[in-house]
């Protein structure tokens, strides 16, 4: 689910509130306080005119009343806060969060079923995020079914937020992982073998540079620290697949020599 300007749009007020039923106080809630009050801003725009003359133009400053800052260590904290209560929501489902990112995820035993329950845990997420003042981009906003490879699905699910129709995708990127619908890490396994060549290609160029333990490390950068990330998930996949990476892991040890 993508969320239209989701980090610029938490209200102070809110938070704060949000922030007491969480139990901070004190010392504690005077510093998030002290940290969201008191912002301001102001929009400077420099410009030729017809004569070719700058011409610099600034808004007055003003109070910043929502948002919380982006790229700082306690905005994706914050928002993950702003959002409590959304997981308690979803009966029928289960639900992802990693700060602006959110996944849903259904299953059931027919198609009828399906589309009624994510409409209406849909709905419910809808009017949740329309209360703290978050709003849902239908546009891309995605669904991705899943099912076995060898079952043949005709059917084409009518997935709907409100009177929007969602679009259905043949693959998705969750988390740094590339899935697809039958989920056997095809796509995923590509995406890692185009990163470990990379990664050789550094290790080519440096090898005439660099000692052995230089050259360890820039593989454990550039190559290990790839192959390791998920493996837990994606080493189910066929032996095909995994193929492919035990013949660049060897290409990689040629590099050292």
């Amino acid at each position: 689910m993508d969320l239209s300007k989701a980090f610029d749009s938490v209200s102070h007020f809110e938070l704060l509130e949000i922030l007491k039923s969480l139990g901070v106080k004190g010392r504690a809630f005077s510093w998030f306080s002290s940290y969201l009050d008191n912002r301001k801003q102001y929009v400077n725009i420099n410009y030729l005119n017809k004569l070719h003359q700058k011409t610099n133009i600034s808004s007055s400053l003003k109070n910043v009343n929502y948002g919380v800052p982006q790229g700082s260590i306690l905005g994706p904290l914050l928002f993950i806060c702003y959002l409590k209560g959304l997981p308690d929501l979803i009966g029928s489902g289960e639900i992802c969060l990693y700060a602006d990112d959110i996944n849903l995820k259904f299953s059931s035993k027919s198609w009828e079923e399906l589309e009624v329950s994510a409409f209406r845990q849909l709905s419910l997420v809808d009017q949740n995020l329309s209360n703290l003042n978050l709003l849902i981009n239908s546009s891309k906003t995605k669904f991705i079914t899943f099912n076995t490879s060898q079952r043949k699905c005709l059917h084409q699910p009518n997935i709907f937020i409100g009177e929007e129709q969602l679009q259905e995708e043949t693959e998705t990127k969750f988390l740094g992982f590339k899935l697809d619908k039958h989920l056997n890490w095809t796509l995923h396994i590509d995406d890692l073998c185009k990163k470990i060549s990379s990664g050789i290609y550094a290790l080519r160029r440096m090898s005439k540079l660099c000692s052995q333990e230089t050259l360890k490390s820039i593989y454990f950068a550039l190559v290990h620290s790839h192959i390791s990330f998920g493996i837990v998930l994606y080493g189910a996949t066929s032996f095909e697949n995994l193929n492919k990476i035990l013949i660049l892991q060897k290409e990689t040890i040629l590099c050292g020599h």
